[in-house]
Order: C-alpha cells, then structure tokens, then sequence
C-alpha cells in the first residue's frame, strides 16, 4: 500500500491559495484605479473576478456595489450591500452606500433606518446631512432640522447641508429664517444653481420680485439645463406683463421638455395673449402627451370658448368633467358653453353640480343668478345673487341685485341695492344709471 505524502499536498495547496490571494488583490487595486476613473462597467469586471477568488472579500463586494449604483443598476447593488453587511454588521459605509441606494429607490424609511445604524458607528457629516435628507422626502421637515444642524456642526464648510437646512424651513414657510441658509450655502459654493433657484422662490413669497429675477437668472446662467428656473423665472415675467421674456422661456422649457406641463403653460401665455390659435396647438400637443389631463382639455376648451367655437370646447369640457368629477370648475366650464350654445337648462344643472361640490363657489351663484334672470325667473335669479353677497360682497353684485329687485317692482329695495354699490364703488357706471333709471320709476 501506497503512502500519501500529505505535507507536500499541503504545501502544493498553501502555494495555490497564495497565487489565488495575489490574483485578487490584483484584480482589486486595478478595479479601484477603474473607478476613479469612471470606468464603472470595468471595475465592476475586476471586482468580480476578484471576488470569483474570495466570495467574501468584503472591499471588493463593497465597491463592486458602488460602482453598480453609479451605473445606476441599484437591484445589483442593494444585493451586494446587503451581503457586505451580513458579512459584517458594523460596516457603516455599506449601511451608508445601501442608504444613499434606497434614497434613489424612493425606500426613504428605510434609507433613514440605513443612516441611523451608521451614525450608531461612526457619526459623520454625510451621514446626518443624508438622514435628514430622508426625512424632507418623507415630508418630516422639523424632524430633518436637527439632523442638518447636527451636520452642520461636524462640518461647516459644506454647503449641502446649509442647503437643505434653507429647505426645510422653506417647506415649513419660514422663509425669513430659510433665506439666510441659502445665502450661506451660496457663500461657500456660488456655483450651486439649486440654491440660487431655491433662494429665487424664496424671495418671490417673501414679495420681493427683483430680486427673484436676480437669483432665478444666476441659476439659469450657471445651468442652463435648469428647467425649473426657467420655468418660475417665465412665471415671474408673466406676473410682470414682460410677455416677450417669459414666451422665450416657455420656449426654452419646451424645447428640453417633452412633457404636457411645459406646452399647457406655453399655451396658458398664448391664450393670455390672445393668440387662441396656438394656444389650441399647445393644449393639443398636451393631450396627446398626457390623455388624462383634465387640466390640458379644460385649457383648450377654455381658448376655444374664447374663439367662439363653442360645440368644440363642450366636447373638451365634458371630457375634463369626466377625468375630474369632483372639480366644481369643471362642470362650472361646461356650464358656459352650453349657455353660449342656448343649452340653458343643461347649463343650470351643471351650474347645480358644481355648487354641490362647492357651496362657496360664487360665481357660480352669479352665472346662474344671470340665466335665471335671462329667463325671467327673477326668484330664482334674486336668491342667487343674494346667496353671492352672502359669500363674497360687491359693488358689482349689489348693483345686480338691485337691478332684479327693479324688474320685480321692489324699488325700495332696489335703491338700498344701487346706494350699496356706489357706496362700495362710486365709479360703478351701472349702479348710477341704474339708480337714476330708477328714480325715474318711481316718480
């Protein structure tokens, strides 16, 4: 019988295992000079090969799912991330790496849960600066306050967490205190447009336009791919009556954007201009993009309403009412152009509708006090303007309430109607006319 010479077998294997580990650590180092190259499809080739070596080289799974996350393939690296923390439960950057991957999957508890067992190990700037960020997407903006401060604290030259401190506060519309973050953040990274966007929307509820302007063109300067400001920024000109400069940037959304918001708010500005004709165009363009969009059929029914062409925009609004059957202003829209299309009845019953959704919707109670009083049903006309004073008093609905009470015969009344509306408005051409017609009657 035959002896095994088990030393040499040994020997043999501790050479083999030696030649393996220098393979992988080969493969390792050329995977991270990959990397920081940006060469992510690459490293990720070297990674593997690395770990086909060692299933439990831990470093290489780690970066092997960084780089998957760069490659923005994050099911690969939520595995690898989570495997790297089975391997070794105090890893605070495979916490951290598997948090910033559920951040970009939208999982923002577990994203926070992620951060919180980092911090648990090595309390970091990114780490709270990233927890807070979780928590503003879950909508916990006072709860993210600390979290930022905390980051703030370890690190006071980043600007990120300035940033989103300034955001926080914006959504909990303390826009004094938010406007100081943004300056800061700015101050330490002037070339950070989202600040510069955010400091713009600021100053605009805080009623300082100019200087709106100012930070909303700084952000389009330094990013002109910032659909956002440009979007705001031709908001603002539109506010202004700068028609011109806000059409060239609803062009320039358009362009970058092929979505329906960008063509129902060119559109919007096209109507506003009068130019009903591509105002349709847009709308159209709109519907195609986004069949459900009640807001994109009501705007295009709304310019062809205004461009006489009333049976075309009914058929838009009965649309919209059916994508959005709780909107009073839907039914309120179909209401006026069946009246235009003398559907008087049809558009009482929407009008009906619409105050059935809404009881304070007063004019709805003036569109249908007016068919009423079209009708001569003065009754029904009365109740409805004085339900509309009730609501919302005018000069305008006093004078036309007093202008029903003088068909029915009720001057005294009448002429309570007509002083309360010069009253409130002594240029109301009507309410004098009204008023001396009036007296006329009664002498």
């Amino acid at each position: 019988m035959k002896r095994i010479f088990f030393p040499a077998v040994l020997l043999f294997l501790s050479q083999s295992l030696h030649g393996q580990g220098k393979i992988a650590k080969e493969q390792f180092a050329s995977g991270k000079e990959l990397y920081a190259e940006h060469r992510y499809s690459e490293s990720i080739a070297r990674f593997s090969t690395a770990i086909s070596f060692f299933p439990e080289y831990e470093d290489a799974i780690l970066l092997r799912g960084i780089a998957f996350a760069e490659l923005n393939d994050l099911p690969a690296a939520m595995t690898d991330f989570d495997y790297v923390v089975s391997l070794t439960p105090h890893n605070s950057a495979a916490y951290f790496h598997r948090g910033l991957t559920q951040l970009k999957l939208g999982k923002d508890s577990l994203a926070y849960l992620d951060f919180t067992r980092a911090i648990q190990i090595i309390p970091t700037y990114s780490l709270f600066n990233f927890r807070g960020v979780a928590s503003l997407n879950m909508g916990k903006y006072a709860e993210s306050i600390p979290d930022f401060n905390q980051a703030i604290n370890l690190d006071q030259f980043k600007d990120s967490a300035y940033y989103n401190l300034g955001i926080a506060k914006f959504k909990l519309k303390e826009y004094a205190k938010s406007l100081p973050d943004f300056t800061r953040a700015l101050f330490l990274n002037p070339k950070n447009d989202a600040a510069y966007y955010h400091r713009g929307l600021n100053f605009l509820c805080l009623g300082d336009t100019s200087s709106a302007l100012l930070d909303l063109s700084d952000a389009i300067k330094i990013n002109p791919a910032n659909s956002a400001a440009t979007f705001s920024r031709a908001g603002v000109y539109r506010k202004l009556g700068k028609y011109t400069q806000a059409l060239i940037d609803f062009n320039s959304c358009v362009d970058r954007n092929t979505n329906s918001t960008a063509y129902i708010n060119r559109g919007s500005l096209y109507f506003q201009l009068g130019d009903y004709k591509n105002a349709i165009e847009d709308f159209t363009i709109a519907i195609q993009l986004s069949p459900d969009s009640a807001r994109a059929y009501t705007n295009r029914g709304n310019a062809f309403l205004a461009g006489a062409q009333y049976a075309d925009a009914l058929t838009d609004y009965q649309k919209a009412a059916l994508l959005s059957p709780n909107s009073p202003a839907a039914f309120y829209c179909k209401s006026a152009a069946e009246y235009h299309l003398n559907q008087f009845d049809r558009a009482i019953n929407d009008l009906d509708k619409a105050l059935a959704l809404d009881p304070q919707f007063t004019e709805a109670y003036k569109f249908r006090g007016s068919i009423y009083y079209q009708l001569g049903d003065f009754e029904n006309a009365l109740a409805d303007l004085t339900s509309t004073i009730a609501i919302a008093p005018s000069a305008q609905s006093y004078c036309d309430r007093g202008n029903i009470f003088s068909e029915m015969g009720l001057y005294e009344e009448g002429m309570a109607d007509f002083n309360k509306a010069l009253e409130m408005d002594t240029s109301l051409k009507e309410a004098r006319e009204g008023k001396l017609l009036l007296m006329e009657e009664v002498q």
